[in-house]
């Protein structure tokens, strides 16, 4: 997951609480900037800062984090509030390259 809002947050969250009960899930949080010490504070060993983001423009970075996690993703978790913006945007993405995307408001 992405660590950009409240629903990247909650996500982290209840992961890290079905953790505790489920020793088996492993946890990522998947940065588009580089670590800093307020992050590693709050994530811990759980994030992962793929390698060759770093190249990307700062302003690119979030969009070159989630091509990265659509390709290594099966299944895509999104909350889409609106039909434009980097959640339905990262929710196409996924889509055009084959993934199974769930939309937790979608009925």
């Amino acid at each position: 997951m992405g660590n950009q809002g409240k629903f990247d947050a909650m996500v982290y969250s209840v992961l890290c609480e079905l953790r505790s009960i489920y020793p088996h899930i492993s946890v990522a949080v998947v940065l588009a900037y580089m670590p800093t010490e307020a992050t590693a504070k709050k994530y811990g060993a759980d994030t992962i800062f793929p390698e060759g983001i770093e190249t990307a423009p700062k302003r690119y970075a979030i969009f070159w984090r989630n091509k990265w996690l659509t390709e290594q993703a099966q299944y895509v978790v999104t909350y889409i509030t609106r039909p434009f913006g980097g959640a339905a945007q990262f929710a196409e993405l996924a889509r055009s390259r084959g993934k199974r995307v769930l939309d937790v408001l979608e009925k």
